[in-house]
C-alpha cells in the first residue's frame, strides 16, 4: 500500500516538474493594470504571453466613468456614460485629474469648469476635492476620486474572472504618471487596495511603454522618448538604456492636456456653430419633464455636445469629414403654450446635421497641437538632449492616434518613423503585464 502510494506522489511530482518547465504557474492571480484618466486597461500574463482582457462586448477600453444611480446603484464604464446625457452632476469622469489633489488647488478651477459635478472639500484627506453626490441616493454626501478609481478596478477584476472562468485576482502591477507625487501614488494605490488588488509593484508609465516594445534589448538604443498623450494629460518622458536596465531621466507635461480637451474644443466650436439654436439648460430641463419619447431626444444641449464631440473627433481621425446631429427647436413653431413654443410637441423639433473636416478641427484646435509640443523642448532641454540624440520614439495614449499629433511630432523632431503597432491605447497596460513572474 504504501508503496504504491509512493509511486503516485512520484508521478505527481515529476507531473508538475514537467508542467513548471512548460511555464505553468497555476492560476492566474496577477494582473498588469492602466488606471487611466479616460479609459482604463487591463492584461494578464499567461505563461510569458500577455493578453489584454476583454469586455463580454469585446471592448478592451473601459471609460473611467462611473455614474452614482439611485438606490445604492452604480453603472461603470460604457454602461455609465449613457448618464452623462441625463444624469450629468452624478456620473463622474476624469477623476484621474482630482486623485491626490488639494481641494482648493488652482488649476483644479478651470477643470471644473467644463464639468458638471461639484467638488466638495474634504480637509485633511490626501485628496481633498471629493465629488458631491445626492446623498438619498445611498452612496453618501460624496466620494473621492479614489473611490471613483475603486469602481472602475472592480469593474476590471470581474472582467478578468469572466474571462478565466474563475476569481482569483488579487494582487496587481500598476503603472502611475512619472509626474505623480508621493500623495497621488499613496492615493492611486488607497483605489487599488478598495478595490480587493494588493500593488506587487510600481512601474512608471513610461518605463511600461518601453517594455511593451522591449526596446531596453534593441541594440544601439540608449536614449528613448515617449510621448504619452492620453485622455487627460500629456506626458513626455526622457528614457536612459543600459545593459537592459531602463531609468527614466526626466519628464515634462501637461497635466491638463489630453483628449478630452479636444473633445471640448470640438464641442465649443459645434457650440459657435450652433449660435441661437443651442438648446440651453433651462429648455432641456423642461423637455426632460415631457416624459415619453421627447425625454429620450437627443437635444443641441452642451453636455450632449461633449460625448458627440468625442466621437466626431475619433471619426476624423481615419475621415477627412464626418458631422454629428442632434435636435434644435423648429423655426417659427407654431405650438405656443404660454407665449413660447410648446416644447413637449415633437412638431417643434427638427434634426440638425453639422459637418466638419478635419482641416476644420485642426484649425480649431490649432493651439492644443501647439501646446503639445512645449512639453518635448522642455524634457530635452532637462537632460541636455537635442533631437538627434533621440534613438525611439514610442507613442502611448489614444489621442496619439491623431493625425496631426503624429505628423507635428515628427516634424517638431526631424525623425521618419515612429513606434505605433502596439495599439497606444492598451500600450502601458501591455508593458506592466509582461513583468509579472
Amino acid at each position: 500500500m504504501m508503496g504504491a502510494l509512493g509511486i503516485i506522489v512520484a508521478i505527481l511530482v515529476v507531473g508538475c516538474a514537467v508542467l513548471a518547465a512548460m511555464g505553468f504557474k497555476g492560476r492566474i492571480s496577477v494582473v498588469g493594470v492602466d488606471l487611466g484618466t479616460t479609459y482604463s486597461v487591463i492584461g494578464i500574463n499567461n505563461g510569458g504571453t500577455v493578453e489584454i482582457v476583454p469586455d463580454k462586448e469585446g471592448h478592451v477600453l473601459v471609460p473611467s466613468t462611473v455614474a452614482f444611480l439611485p438606490e445604492g446603484r452604480v453603472a461603470v464604464g460604457r454602461a455609465a456614460r449613457r448618464y452623462l446625457e441625463h444624469d450629468p452632476t452624478h456620473t463622474i469622469y476624469n477623476a484621474k485629474r482630482f486623485i491626490g489633489r488639494a481641494a482648493a488647488d488652482p488649476s483644479l478651477v478651470k477643470e471644473l469648469a467644463e464639468h458638471d459635478f461639484e467638488l466638495v472639500e474634504r480637509p485633511g484627506n490626501a485628496s481633498e476635492g471629493w465629488f458631491r453626490l445626492d446623498e438619498a441616493r445611498g452612496h453618501g454626501a460624496a466620494v473621492a476620486p479614489e473611490g471613483v478609481g475603486a469602481r472602475v478596478l472592480l469593474h476590471l477584476k470581474a472582467m478578468v474572472a469572466d474571462h478565466l472562468g474563475y476569481d482569483q485576482v488579487d494582487k496587481a502591477v500598476i503603472a502611475v504618471p512619472a509626474k505623480f507625487d508621493a500623495r497621488q501614488r499613496q492615493m492611486t494605490a488607497e483605489a487599488y487596495r478598495q478595490a480587493g488588488l494588493r500593488v506587487m509593484r510600481v512601474l512608471e508609465e513610461p518605463t511600461a511603454a518601453a517594455l511593451a516594445y522591449g526596446l531596453h534589448r534593441k541594440p544601439d538604443v540608449h536614449h528613448i522618448l515617449v510621448y504619452d498623450f492620453g485622455g487627460g494629460t500629456l506626458d513626455v518622458s526622457v528614457l536612459f538604456v543600459n545593459e537592459g536596465s531602463v531609468e527614466v531621466e526626466a519628464s515634462e507635461g501637461d497635466d491638463h492636456l489630453g483628449g478630452s480637451d479636444f473633445d471640448q474644443c470640438l464641442a465649443h466650436h459645434l457650440v459657435a456653430r450652433l449660435g441661437p439654436d443651442l438648446v440651453d439648460a433651462g429648455t432641456f430641463r423642461r423637455v426632460e419633464a415631457c416624459g415619453g419619447a421627447m425625454a429620450e431626444a437627443h437635444l443641441c444641449t452642451q453636455h450632449l455636445l461633449y460625448p458627440l464631440s468625442e466621437e466626431l473627433k475619433r471619426r476624423l481621425s481615419d475621415q477627412l469629414y464626418s458631422d454629428v446631429r442632434c435636435m434644435v427647436q423648429r423655426p417659427g413653431a407654431s405650438s405656443m403654450r404660454g407665449g413660447e413654443a410648446d416644447v413637449c410637441a415633437p412638431a417643434n423639433w427638427v434634426e440638425t446635421q453639422l459637418t466638419v473636416t478635419r482641416d476644420e478641427f485642426e484649425h480649431a484646435c490649432s493651439d492644443l497641437f501647439e501646446r503639445a509640443m512645449i512639453p518635448v523642448d522642455l524634457v530635452l532641454e532637462e537632460v541636455g538632449l537635442t533631437a538627434r540624440g533621440v534613438d525611439e520614439v514610442v507613442m502611448v495614449g489614444g489621442t496619439t492616434r491623431i493625425p496631426r499629433v503624429r505628423a507635428r511630432l515628427k516634424e517638431h523632431l526631424g525623425v521618419e518613423s515612429l513606434n505605433t503597432h502596439i495599439d497606444p491605447d492598451i500600450t502601458v497596460a501591455y508593458g506592466a503585464a509582461t513583468v509579472i513572474d
